[in-house]
């Protein structure tokens, strides 16, 4: 017990400096040099509840901000999230598009090379060959009608 009441004198006598530096007055100091036992004890006890009460409601303070805290960043991650997954699509968005680009440039370009070559089909078709062709063709048939007329006249003949 001694160790305690020592332990609480001069936690008493901390305090009652403070209140003695803190007020600055001899008349002050010897009221409280000659108050009792007891009265340092409840001086100190009050200080000592006041002190509690503060740290309590500090420390509630504290939660309640770190609770507010929490639950900013708790949105914050949320937000934060919600920003990385539309940035995820806008990119995948963005390849597929070039994607689409690419190929839509190629079949530009193929159809680019297929409009040139059946344009210079078209300047240079040679009708002369196709033509050439037909007339050979009629040709060789009237030639086998003559034949054919040839032989009725030499049947008769006979």
């Amino acid at each position: 017990m001694t160790g305690g009441i020592l332990c609480l004198e001069s936690l008493g006598e901390r305090l009652l400096r403070k209140h003695s530096k803190s007020r600055n007055s001899n008349k002050n100091d010897c009221n409280l040099r000659l108050l009792t036992w007891e009265q340092k004890l409840d001086i100190i006890i009050a200080e000592l509840e006041q002190m509690k009460s503060e740290k309590q409601n500090t420390t509630n303070i504290d939660k309640i901000e770190l609770l507010e805290i929490k639950i900013a960043l708790q949105l914050e991650s949320k937000n934060y999230q919600t920003i990385l997954n539309n940035i995820k699509k806008q990119e995948e968005l963005i390849d597929q598009t070039q994607q689409d680009i690419i190929y839509l440039q190629q079949e530009i370009v193929d159809a680019e090379n297929t409009n040139k070559m059946l344009i210079g089909q078209r300047q240079n078709y040679k009708l002369s060959d196709a033509f050439s062709y037909v007339k050979k063709k009629s040709l060789f048939y009237q030639l086998q009608q003559d034949v054919q007329v040839w032989e009725r006249k030499v049947e008769i003949a006979k």
